[in-house]
């Protein structure tokens, strides 16, 4: 969690010295939702990809067997 932190507070400084506040208010604020997009697609897709615990399974098995 924290890296996520540094790496947000490192691209605004990043785009803060690069942009002028002008272009940050007009534009430069989209760059980070560019960034994260393909970051969101790839934390989906190793989520999907990831097989659930053992101990997991066998509580799911166990609540249908209640049901």
């Amino acid at each position: 969690m924290a890296l996520g932190l540094l790496a947000g507070a490192g691209i605004v400084a990043l785009l803060s010295l690069l942009l002028s506040p002008e272009q940050m208010l007009s534009w430069g604020w989209r760059i980070p939702f560019f960034i994260a997009l393909p970051l969101g697609v790839i934390a989906l897709w190793l989520r999907v990809q990831m097989e659930e615990t053992p101990a997991f399974i066998q509580q799911q098995a166990k609540t249908r067997c209640k049901s």
